[in-house]
């Protein structure tokens, strides 16, 4: 993210979409969103947006 003003975070990983434990959702995607953000805050980005995906909504 060096040299970089903003940052989108569009998506969210989705391992599988039959998951025996929400975990199997939420985990990976807290994971991905917060190393997104970790990355953004150490290079110095201006400003994170962040979107949700369709497995909020499902």
């Amino acid at each position: 993210m060096r040299d970089c003003t903003y940052v989108l975070h569009i998506a969210s990983p989705t391992p599988k979409l039959n998951f025996k434990h929400e975990d199997e959702m939420i985990i990976p995607a807290r994971e991905g969103a917060l190393r997104v953000l970790r990355a953004s805050r150490d290079a110095g980005v201006s400003r994170v947006v962040l979107t949700s995906a369709i497995g909020a909504v499902v």
